[in-house]
């Protein structure tokens, strides 16, 4: 795994990047068949702040997620997407992601076979009862927006007290 973060952060942001790295591993041992779109996908950390409360993750479009025009499946965007928001809560919280309730997303220009994908998402409020979070997607190749989203994610407390 590619770990592209600066020596100069805080001890709770490797704290978070340790929890990202685990979950990964975790991912890996139990899918080594592939064949949960997590793992097809392949994340891969590229970086985080805990105290700002962000993670970027980058996926590297492969032939298998490409439609008819040469491009990255939207479906598969917006998965990129959701896989970015749970990575995020669970590396904040250590704890199992929480259900997304709500996932919008704005598709804002194409991304090519063989580019790469940086999805970053920040929590943009954390309640009692529901996480906002928001999420830009860039392609690494031209530094450009691809995609943009918000989403609703049901907070760890209240989905633990549900369960």
């Amino acid at each position: 795994m590619v770990i592209y973060m600066s020596d100069n952060y805080s001890e709770s942001s490797l704290w978070m990047r340790g929890n990202v790295e685990s979950l990964f591993n975790a991912v890996r041992r139990v899918d080594a068949s592939k064949k949960r779109i997590t793992s097809v996908m392949e994340p891969e950390f590229y970086d985080c702040s805990f105290e700002e409360k962000w993670l970027t993750l980058s996926f590297e479009v492969l032939d298998c997620e490409l439609n008819p025009n040469k491009t990255m499946m939207g479906g598969l965007i917006a998965t990129a997407l959701d896989i970015t928001y749970g990575v995020l809560v669970i590396s904040l919280t250590g704890q199992d992601s929480p259900p997304t309730i709500n996932l919008n997303v704005n598709f804002v220009r194409p991304i090519a076979a063989g580019d790469t994908l940086l999805c970053t998402a920040k929590v943009t409020s954390w309640g009692k009862k529901v996480i906002h979070l928001s999420c830009e997607g860039i392609c690494k190749s031209n530094g450009k927006t691809a995609v943009s989203s918000t989403a609703v994610f049901l907070s760890p407390d209240q989905w633990q007290s549900e369960s």
